[in-house]
């Protein structure tokens, strides 16, 4: 049985749930043992969670946090707990198993990751892809060297044998002490300063971020070679930008992936929301652009392209 590990709140579980329903739906040959760790979610939530475990051959469990849990690790800016939330889970998680593999629940898994658990992980502490294109100025701020590797951490696979034999936990919250002020990206940036030099990369395949699909893909140069075939059918796809497939104004080619999955969840009948707070001038401003996009009059970086 494998282990997966997701950090959600209540307001996120629709989502956690289309990503936890894709990655069973695409891995019927293998049991997972798939934990959900929450402050907030109340009886009504936790029971729709089962009603999915009920369908799989699979176990889900969801784990209240306690206010000591959560008191380990200090607040950031609007995402309060969850800019470091997932310290205290992996803490946690390293105590009970060996592997486990972290997913953030703006995902959707399409395809078998059963490769990514059969990695040999001999000497390194977590297998992760690339993060984007900015990641070069990530590592000039946190020091790294510019040949390393910074990974984006909504899907890795971590190593716990190798945490406990360096005593990676104590280093991760040592460090989340000492250079509080440097963390922008939150664990994200800790755990890649912390296990510099042991990460093994993963093909981009496993974490297709929302910018990757650009006119001009934000992406690192050394993955533009076949980027174009991997776009169209990645076995991971994360929704990165913070317009998501339940917002109106989402765009994202392959954002009707996520509702396949969720409709398949008992929140299948969830209405989409708007994610402007002005969406009467945001949204008419947005589907001018595209039009001019899409018929070439004027193209813009930032803007998806059709696949």
């Amino acid at each position: 049985m494998f282990n997966i590990a997701l950090l959600s709140s209540k307001s996120f579980a629709p989502h956690a749930a289309a990503t936890i329903v894709s990655v069973l739906e695409n891995n019927k040959d293998l049991k997972f043992n798939i934990l959900i760790f929450t402050i907030d979610f109340d009886e009504s939530t936790v029971e729709k969670f089962k009603q999915i475990e009920s369908k799989y051959q699979s176990e889900i469990s969801v784990i209240k946090l306690t206010n000591d849990d959560i008191s380990i690790v200090p607040q950031i800016g609007r995402w309060g707990f969850y800019a470091l939330g997932r310290l205290v889970i992996i803490k946690l998680l390293s105590e009970k198993y060996d592997s486990v593999l972290i997913l953030g629940a703006d995902t959707i898994i399409q395809g078998s990751i059963k490769e990514v658990f059969e990695l040999d992980m001999t000497n390194y502490a977590f297998a992760g892809a690339d993060d984007m294109d900015n990641c070069i100025k990530h590592k000039e701020r946190l020091g790294l060297p510019a040949e390393s590797i910074y990974s984006n951490l909504d899907f890795y696979l971590i190593n716990f044998k190798f945490w406990r034999e360096k005593n990676i936990n104590e280093k991760v919250f040592l460090y989340v002490q000492n250079n509080f002020n440097k963390i922008q990206v939150g664990d994200q940036d800790v755990i890649n300063v912390i296990c510099n030099g042991y990460i093994k990369e993963l093909p981009i395949t496993y974490n297709m971020q929302s910018p990757y699909y650009y006119h001009k893909p934000q992406i690192l140069e050394k993955h533009l070679v076949g980027l174009e075939l991997v776009k169209k059918n990645p076995i991971v796809i994360h929704f990165s930008e913070y317009v998501k497939p339940w917002n109106y104004e989402c765009k994202h080619p392959l954002r009707v992936k996520y509702w396949y999955y969720q409709n398949m969840t008992p929140w299948r009948n969830m209405r989409k929301s708007f994610w402007s707070k002005r969406p009467y001038l945001h949204i008419p401003k947005m589907e001018l652009l595209y039009i001019l996009h899409y018929f070439n009059i004027k193209k813009t970086n930032n803007l998806y392209d059709k696949l």
